[in-house]
């Protein structure tokens, strides 16, 4: 760092300099190599003893900031002015003075020009400002104002609605926000509109997966933004220019879009369904889909604000009527779900307690009858010979089952605010029970689609009755396990199996069966080959679903369960650990450490910390080197957040131990050992002279401040904002030494740890 001042004047004179060079680089070209050193110096902290105001003001970022504009330099500009935000507090204020002119020059363009390389980088750089200084963006200046309407995915209302400011602050805060939301809300409008010359292969149109997920992803955006506004505001907004002129044709992409926006807010919106419902009735060209979800939205909202005349016979046969006859209807599994629910609310409100149990086991029926006509397929060979009757049998049993789960998840409150009396559960279970198992013996379970579909309503049965399940849970645990080793690719067995032991794990009496069912799935062949990255990127979901039985199985069970399961326990911290190389980035072992760190306990021989504390400390060495090698190779930057996880997770560990009778198994010593083990295993040519020598001592003092944010978050109050943890001074520190770390590495090829 002596040498730092000395390189920042050659810099600048480097970039003062527009004389044609000598050597014959063209001039943009030798911009961007001053960039490119230039980031590499900031990375290092070339300007941390350098005033704020000085810094503010200091040319190279002006040039800098002007190479924004210059698209060949443009990537390399971002990269500087983000790392320059990040590492110093005191320059989000002076870039937000700049703001308005990204806004208008760059931006804008961007976004009409369909520029992803400027739109990334500039949101990037957006964002690292908004959440290096909420504050200043929350006073709501004109360049706080530019900086907000610029991104289009906007956390700022969360911070407005939530503030603990007073009312008339807080109100003028919306008010002075409003326009943008409104404007925001436009954009959101165009960008989710579906392509009408977007079609399936069967003819009909469809939603491309990725604006599917786009839409999944706009659902608490779209509150936030109708709470800011308020329901009639935001429904005026939907339905203005030109909806109401009767003259005027409106395309579907644009009613459809509308109904899609309405339909993400009427959970928390009640009074939004009152124009929804008038629109619907107003128009001839909504298609049958989206009339099916408008209407199943309307009965839904009808059964909560009218149960009081909905519990009359003639109307009550009428709610049967439309049960009985969904099999015919063709609907989505959503709608059906939507419409089951709704009568379910109804029948909880009769009454009388005979006919509310009888209505609702009639309800109950009206879907049994599809899962038992495939059950008896197996005796009519007539059937078993036509694919076509048969898939649609299946469909219709898979349409069933949903519509079962949906009955049963919407009991839950009114059984546990005792409006549903022990005998009508039993009842439904009674129904219910015998016809899931007679299914989960038949060769139908194959069917992935089915399968999950079982799995599904047996999950909601279980949270709705449950202590009502118990004298049934042998069966259950034993049902899922044999399907598991014998349809090894359907993760839904192992999720199910995840949910009971979440429900019923805690009990002392069922130790030895919740130790059964997991000697059972890890016996599977298609748990016992995932010991490598490959094997787990060809099954993403099994792995997931695997380690979230293992965490819950760490969280739920008793002491004496996780004393019984200490190999497993082992063998699933090995397999998460190989995971971290996989594509989905180290979920599952950063899942498995933090049931481990959320299960803690005093200290005591015996304890299922003890055997979680030996377990790590035969597995930290490996769970080390494989995260290191995970931040190896091209892909590694999308693993940076869960190997920062990860780590910080395993630093609070062994910093925890540290503190306790625990010392002697696994210590900060240890990790110290694990580091230093990793590194030195690694083959020099993926490493810069010198950097072994650097990373050990560096990473454990980031590590060792980020273990003491991970511990703080999880004591008293700070519990409720635990998933913010990584944002303390010691978290950002360490995700930033493990990004640059990625981004050094990342043309170097990724071995596979020894």
């Amino acid at each position: 760092m002596a040498h730092a001042p000395a390189v920042l004047e050659f810099l600048l004179a480097q970039s003062e300099n527009t004389a044609a060079a000598a050597d014959g680089v063209p001039l943009h070209e030798r911009n961007r190599r001053i960039l490119r050193c230039l980031l590499s110096w900031v990375r290092v902290g070339c300007f941390s003893e350098m005033p704020a105001a000085a810094l503010a003001a200091h040319p190279l970022l002006t040039f800098a900031f002007n190479s924004l504009q210059v698209s060949f330099s443009f990537d390399v500009a971002v990269e500087v002015m983000t790392e320059l935000v990040s590492h110093h507090q005191d320059l989000p204020q002076a870039f937000l003075s700049k703001m308005p002119y990204i806004r208008e020059a760059l931006l804008l363009p961007a976004l009409a020009n369909r520029s992803e390389k400027t739109i990334a980088g500039l949101v990037c750089l957006m964002c690292e400002v908004g959440q290096a200084a909420p504050a200043l963006v929350a006073e709501g200046s004109v360049q706080a104002l530019a900086l907000a309407d610029a991104l289009l995915r906007c956390s700022l209302a969360h911070f407005i609605l939530d503030s603990d400011a007073q009312t008339e602050k807080r109100n003028a805060a919306q008010e002075i926000f409003s326009p943008v939301f409104s404007s925001l809300l436009d954009a959101l409008l165009f960008r989710a509109q579906i392509d009408t010359d977007e079609h399936g292969t069967d003819g009909e149109l469809c939603i491309p997966d990725g604006l599917a997920q786009f839409r999944m992803n706009l659902e608490e955006l779209l509150v936030d933004i109708c709470l800011l506004l308020g329901a009639p505001a935001y429904i005026n907004k939907l339905f203005s220019g030109g909806w109401g002129l009767a003259s005027q044709s409106i395309p579907w992409k644009e009613v459809e879009v509308r109904m899609y926006a309405l339909s993400m807010v009427y959970k928390s919106f009640g009074d939004v369904i009152g124009s929804y419902s008038k629109l619907l009735a107003s128009s001839q060209r909504i298609l049958k889909s989206i009339s099916s979800n408008a209407c199943s939205l309307a009965l839904r909202k009808l059964c909560e604000d009218g149960s009081s005349f909905m519990n009359e016979p003639q109307n009550l046969e009428i709610l049967f009527w439309i049960s009985e006859g969904m099999d015919a209807g063709n609907l989505r599994i959503e709608d059906e779900e939507e419409i089951i629910s709704a009568i379910t609310h109804a029948l909880c409100s009769v009454l009388d307690k005979e006919l509310r149990k009888s209505s609702l086991a009639r309800l109950l029926c009206s879907s049994y009858t599809a899962v038992e006509k495939l059950i008896d397929i197996d005796r009519d060979q007539s059937l078993c010979q036509n694919p076509a009757a048969y898939t649609e049998a299946l469909n219709l049993a898979v349409h069933g089952l949903y519509r079962m789960g949906a009955l049963f998840g919407h009991l839950a409150a009114s059984i546990t605010s005792s409006l549903i009396d022990d005998d009508t559960v039993l009842v439904l279970l009674g129904i219910f029970w015998p016809l899931l198992e007679r299914l989960s013996r038949s060769s139908h379970m194959e069917n992935v689609s089915l399968s999950a579909a079982a799995c599904r309503s047996l999950s909601s049965a279980i949270h709705s009755c449950g202590q009502h399940f118990q004298i049934l849970l042998p069966k259950v645990l034993e049902c899922l396990s044999t399907n598991f080793l014998l349809f090894q690719r359907h993760d839904c067995f192992l999720r199910t199996a995840a949910s009971v032991i979440e429900e019923f794990g805690h009990k002392e009496e069922y130790v030895a069966l919740c130790v059964r069912t997991f000697e059972a799935l890890s016996s599977a062949a298609s748990i016992s080959t995932l010991n490598s990255s490959y094997t787990c990127d060809q099954e993403p979901d099994l792995v997931e679903a695997y380690a979230n039985f293992t965490s819950t199985f760490i969280r739920c069970c008793p002491k004496e369960a996780i004393v019984a399961s200490g190999s497993l326990l082992e063998l699933s911290f090995q397999k998460a650990a190989i995971c971290s190389t996989a594509m989905h980035r180290g979920a599952a072992l950063a899942a498995i450490l933090a049931a481990a760190l959320e299960s803690r306990e005093h200290p005591s021989d015996g304890s299922p910390g003890v055997v979680l504390a030996q377990i790590l400390a035969r597995c930290g060495e490996g769970l080390m080197s494989n995260v290191l090698y995970a931040l190896l190779g091209v892909s590694a930057l999308s693993r940076v957040h869960k190997s920062a996880t990860i780590l910080q997770q395993l630093a609070a560990v062994c910093s925890l131990c540290e503190r306790t009778t625990w010392k002697a198994i696994i210590s900060w010593d240890s990790l110290c050992r694990w580091l230093q083990s990793a590194v030195k295993s690694m083959p020099s040519e993926y490493l810069r002279q010198g950097e072994a020598e650097m990373i050990v001592p560096l990473w454990l003092n980031v590590l060792h401040d980020a273990a003491s944010d991970y511990l703080h978050s999880r004591t008293g109050d700070n519990v409720r904002n635990n998933h913010a943890y990584m944002q303390g001074k010691g978290g950002r520190t360490l995700k930033r030494i493990v990004r640059d770390f990625a981004e050094s590495h990342r043309n170097a090829p990724m071995p596979c740890p020894s």
